[in-house]
């Protein structure tokens, strides 16, 4: 990331609530950065977790089954995009959903996803109906 990028981002952040709905691309950039951070499987995974409930990066490690530095990135990009949000417990960092939206988009995601499952699933069914000889 450039000093440009940098700055702009802070600039996102600093005016974000006067952009909503602007037709300058920049309410664009801004939820670009959100889908961006959504789009990885790991950060999917860290997020299905959390959402039943905080966990310790030590219980995220073994249930993800991946390296603590690799763990730690995907959790800095979730904290960067304020999706969760950390806690110091003694050497234990705990962490949960700071937002439960970006949950609820993901849940509509999944809804999309089981539509479109039912309906290919209803048409091989019609499809398979009509193939087969009475």
């Amino acid at each position: 990331m450039t000093k440009v990028d940098i700055n702009y981002s802070l600039y996102i952040v600093k005016y974000s609530k006067y952009i909503r709905g602007c037709n300058d691309g920049t309410d664009s950039y801004v939820k670009g950065g959100v889908f961006k951070t959504l789009v990885h499987p790991t950060r999917l995974r860290i997020i299905e977790l959390l959402r039943h409930g905080q966990r310790c990066v030590c219980e995220l490690i073994e249930e993800l089954e991946l390296e603590q530095p690799n763990i730690s990135q995907h959790l800095a990009v979730l904290r960067k995009q304020d999706i969760v949000e950390a806690t110091k417990d003694g050497l234990r960092v705990i962490y949960r959903i700071k937002d439960p939206r970006p949950v609820d988009l993901l849940d509509l995601v999944g809804d999309i996803i089981a539509k479109e499952i039912a309906e290919t699933l209803a048409l091989m069914d019609v499809t398979q109906r009509r193939d087969t000889p009475p």
